[in-house]
This record gives structure tokens, C-alpha cells and sequence, in this order.
């Protein structure tokens, strides 16, 4: 018998990598790719957060509080809430793909699902899904410090002191 390890044998941080680099796929297509691009002009210059408030968030809210909040503050102030909604997707989705400041990809990935599940409460039962998902993936970045292996996470930890890298990485 040989002491040959299976090429396909992987250890549990391995497969956390895999799973982090995977990740990053919802959020930059949902950044970059469709109907729903955050990072387009027309969303970035909140015309397009206007649109969807007007045509979809108001019917699918959780409650009549935030449709109040969402017509009252965010309408008024589109452009800088669209900007903030891109931003997140694209720092999460580029986190998770890099490994670098998973843990702070995470909370911002957590915050930005949570979002998406209080104004889409209404919206049916795959959005739920998806964000449940990525809720749980994020989590668990966060309690495991996914960059950490295949990530820019584990050569600023190497190579710095910083507590601040220990703990955002």
C-alpha cells in the first residue's frame, strides 16, 4: 500500500475556499449582469432604485414601516442608497472571490440579504431561498475566517502584525 493522498481529498478549509469562491458568483452578477445591474447608470443615479421601490418593493414589504421608510427616505435620497446597494454587492462579491477581509465581506453580505428579505417579504418563496443561502454562507465566513486558505486574507496575516487583519481576515 501506498501513502498516496487521493487528489480529490480535501480538507474542510479547502472546501470552505471552494464554497467562499462560489459565492462570489450571486453577488457579482447581481453587481454587474441583468435587468437588476447595480452597477449601471441608470440605477447608480438612483432612477432605477426609483423604478423598482415604485413598481415592486411598496407591494412585496414586510410591513406598512418600511414602505414608509422606503417612499419617505430612500425615494428622496436614491442616489445615495443605490450607490450604498452597489457598493455592498460589489465588496462582498469581490471579498468573497479575493479572500481578502472575508469576515467584513460577510457581515456586509449578511446586512444586504437581510435588506433584500424585508423588502421582498411578499415576493415568493425562491427569494426567501436565495437569501436564506447566502445568509448562512456569509455566517459562516464570518465564524470561520473563510480567506484564510486560497485568500489575501492569509498573506496579510502572515505578514503583518495588525490586529485589525486578524480580525477582519
Amino acid at each position: 500500500m501506498t501513502d498516496k493522498k487521493c487528489p480529490c481529498d480535501f480538507s474542510a478549509k479547502q472546501a470552505l475556499a471552494i464554497l467562499r469562491i462560489l459565492t462570489c458568483y450571486p453577488w457579482l452578477s447581481g453587481a454587474f449582469y441583468g435587468k437588476d445591474a447595480k452597477v449601471s447608470m441608470d440605477f447608480i443615479f438612483g432612477s432605477g432604485l426609483i423604478d423598482r421601490i415604485n413598481e415592486g418593493f411598496i407591494h412585496t414589504a414586510l410591513n406598512p414601516a418600511i414602505v414608509n421608510f422606503l417612499t419617505k427616505v430612500v425615494v428622496p435620497h436614491a442616489s445615495i442608497f443605490a450607490f450604498m446597494l452597489a457598493l455592498g454587492e460589489v465588496a462582498a462579491g469581490l471579498s468573497f472571490l479575493f479572500g481578502l477581509f472575508t469576515r467584513l465581506g460577510g457581515v456586509i453580505a449578511i446586512l444586504h440579504s437581510v435588506v433584500n428579505l424585508l423588502v421582498l417579504w411578499n415576493a415568493g418563496p425562491e427569494t426567501f431561498g436565495q437569501n436564506y443561502l447566502l445568509i448562512i454562507t456569509a455566517l459562516t465566513f464570518v465564524l470561520c475566517g473563510a480567506g484564510r486558505v486560497w485568500g489575501l486574507d492569509s498573506l496579510l496575516i502572515t505578514h503583518t502584525k495588525s490586529r485589525f487583519f486578524r480580525i477582519t481576515g
